[in-house]
């Protein structure tokens, strides 16, 4: 009867997919990178703004993330005189923040997060810099740059990067630039991150990603809480049989 309820609870438990967050980084090979202007973002980020990259693999992914989660580390004297956006393998651009934060320093060793479910988009004038996850929005003043990769107006939705008619597999695009020329001296980014949230990995192998160059990171994906439960559930019901005979 012991090896009975054993292989129902495995059998059970292979049918039970395994889910986790895949998180792919570039650290620029751990040499912090500074902040060009948008002079260099002309063209889709020709010339000196060539944008930070991130190259994902989704083989051995089932399924489709249910959130991103964009997360940079930087610094910089006046936040407001920065544009930020990513886009997808397939050109579809969102925007982060643009021309917010006022005169608030980011600060050496400062981390800015960005997600659709946030609390709030980072102020106009001012801001803390305590409230990450920030919600994407686009810049408060005139967009600066130019070129077929900049997102409209209206393109602050992260999620809409990774659903069912977006394209995933191929290199992620950070651009970051200074919306006024001869200012790229005055902030630095060290890393950024995305993080795919909800990712599947069938019967709990492991999930894809990496790539953006020297530091990147792909994560692997942690067994679920039902899957892990069933697991309990099971031994505790072998070690009650075998106390029972």
């Amino acid at each position: 009867m012991i090896k009975k309820w054993v292989t129902f609870f495995s059998v059970l438990a292979l049918g039970i997919s395994a889910t986790a967050d895949i998180l792919v980084s570039d650290n620029f090979s751990a040499t912090p990178v500074n902040i060009p202007d948008v002079l260099g973002y002309v063209n889709m980020g020709s010339g000196t703004g060539t944008p930070g990259h991130i190259t994902v693999d989704t083989t051995g992914w089932s399924g489709l993330p249910t959130g991103l989660t964009v997360t940079l580390a930087l610094q910089h004297n006046i936040p407001d005189s920065i544009e930020v956006f990513l886009v997808n393998p397939g050109g579809e651009g969102c925007w982060l923040m643009g021309d917010a934060g006022g005169a608030d320093d980011l600060v050496a060793g400062s981390s800015v997060s960005f997600n659709d479910s946030g609390a709030a988009e980072v102020g106009d004038t001012t801001d803390t810099w305590a409230a990450s996850p920030y919600i994407p929005n686009n810049p408060y003043d005139t967009i600066e740059a130019t070129g077929a990769f900049v997102p409209a107006i209206t393109d602050t939705t992260l999620n809409t990067l990774a659903d069912g008619g977006s394209t995933i597999d191929g290199d992620w695009l950070l651009y970051i630039y200074e919306d006024f020329p001869g200012d790229s001296s005055s902030g630095l980014i060290t890393s950024w991150s995305i993080n795919y949230i909800g990712v599947t990995s069938g019967g709990g192998g492991g999930g894809g990603g990496g790539g953006g160059g020297p530091g990147s990171n792909a994560g692997t994906p942690e067994p679920s809480a039902a899957l892990l439960g069933l697991l309990a559930l099971a031994g505790a019901v072998t070690k009650r049989r075998r106390r029972q005979g």
